[in-house]
């Protein structure tokens, strides 16, 4: 007989642990944890899977439709009646039993049914949505407890509190414990056999957000540069990822941008934030989906910047893109309009590198006549910054010399080649900053050469 779905939960929330191998190391009587969905959710599960099936009342069949929409069961109308059963055919199908006896404290001997062979992809465990799954993933995967931090840098494709609210759950329902720092991890009532059922499930769903990415290091803010050690070519690293993301992935909604770089906010171009430069590199649009972006094509620098870009992506990987929103259409082409010298950020970075355009090389005296109106400590400030991320590299060490001391690309420059001709390129789309660094070479002094 069926039933009633309130009275499933009584039976389920205590286990006698007994001799099972399941690696607990609680009392003989212990808590089960919520691991699939719900309470309610889970002990249908359970119950499933001690009794063989559940035979439905027309009025039960949409209560169990997370379980065979997730492919863990599956639903066969018999005599008019809806008997659900576990799936044999489902990929996880071993860790889901070994799972289900380790939660039950015995084993189970229930008839499986061939169903479908495909896994819900975003909720397979059967949460309301896609967040506890990525949490549990990365959690599972990490050789040491993720406080928050860490965990919103590996799932930057979430806003942090969707991270916050679904860790608070998984404590209260015993998944989780926190510990020292703000970490979390699994509890101990957790059974191993349920890190393998993730792991499995996470090589199942061909979802390229859980591959493990070399690009979950810390986000950093400001004018910091990022671990991984990435030039700040364009002022800061969030600009430099943006930029990045733009070149390999084409025109996308402002907020997919977001997932790809880990930004945990969405500004505007305005006077106080400059997310993309204000060199008019990049072109805006409204959508009914939002704001829209792409590189701007107008740009007099589009074909060697580009390049350059997805030459930095192949050295600084950005996370996979799977977009949310339809690749949204750019409008048509309008004339370019934008700061020329905020081609790297800002107007001195700009000189600098400018300076070295159709040479190859550069002093800072020709970089203090180039960049005009700043003072020359300012500009030895920013030529230090360059060598210091590896950009530029000296002849010889600071200090006082024998002769100039040259500066050019560093050997060990990203996109080194990549860099340089779109250095070459600025004079030919600008001629008279040509000739301004001409006039510059002309006219400096050689003992002002000497640094």
């Amino acid at each position: 007989m069926s039933q009633e779905p309130h009275r499933l939960e009584l039976p389920y929330d205590k286990v006698e642990d007994g001799d099972a191998e399941s690696g607990l190391t609680s009392d003989i009587i212990r808590p089960v944890p919520v691991l699939f969905g719900s309470r309610v959710i889970q002990n249908r599960l359970l119950h499933i899977a001690r009794n063989g099936e559940a035979r439905l009342q027309p009025k039960e069949t949409k209560q169990y439709l997370r379980l065979t929409k997730a492919g863990i069961c599956n639903s066969q109308r018999v005599a008019g009646r809806d008997i659900v059963t576990l799936n044999a055919w489902y990929p996880a199908a071993n860790e889901i039993q070994k799972v289900l006896e380790d939660l039950l404290g015995e084993p189970i001997t229930t008839r499986c049914t061939e169903g479908s062979n495909v896994v819900e992809s975003e909720k397979p465990l059967m949460h309301r949505t896609s967040v506890p799954f990525h949490i549990l993933v990365t959690i599972v995967r990490a050789d040491e407890p993720l406080n928050e931090e860490a965990l919103r840098r590996h799932l930057p494709f979430y806003w942090p509190q969707g991270i916050a609210l679904n860790l608070g759950n998984f404590v209260r329902d015993g998944v989780l414990v926190k510990g020292e720092g703000g970490t979390y991890k699994l509890a101990d009532a957790v059974p191993q056999s349920f890190s393998a059922l993730v792991l499995r499930l996470g090589e199942v769903i061909a979802d390229p957000r859980l591959v493990p990415s070399i690009a979950s290091g810390k986000r950093v803010f400001a004018n910091q540069q990022a671990e991984d050690g990435a030039p700040r070519f364009f002022g800061t690293d969030i600009r430099l990822r943006n930029l990045m993301a733009l070149a390999i992935y084409g025109p996308m909604q402002q907020r997919d941008l977001r997932n790809i770089t880990g930004a945990y906010h969405l500004r505007d171009e305005g006077r106080d934030d400059a997310p993309f430069g204000r060199g008019n590199v990049v072109r805006t649009w409204e959508t009914p989906d939002g704001t829209a972006l792409a590189l701007n094509e107008a740009h007099p620098l589009y074909p060697p910047l580009l390049r350059f870009l997805v030459r930095l992506a192949e050295v600084y990987p950005l996370r996979a893109h799977v977009p949310k929103f339809n690749r949204p259409d750019p409008p048509p082409p309008q004339a370019w309009h934008g700061d020329r010298l905020a081609l790297f950020g800002s107007r001195l970075p700009t000189s600098v590198l400018m300076s070295m355009a159709g040479r190859g090389w550069t002093f800072e005296a020709i970089c203090c006549e180039v960049a005009t109106g700043f003072d020359r400590v300012v500009v030895k400030k920013t030529t230090r910054r360059l060598e210091e991320e590896g950009v530029l590299q000296g002849s010889r060490p600071r200090g006082p010399g024998f002769g100039p001391r040259l500066l050019s690309l560093a050997e060990t420059c990203p996109a080194r080649e990549e860099l340089q001709a779109l250095i070459d390129a600025v004079p030919v789309a600008w001629t008279d900053l040509g000739d301004r660094i001409d006039a510059a070479f002309a006219g400096i002094r050689k003992d002002e050469a000497i640094l």
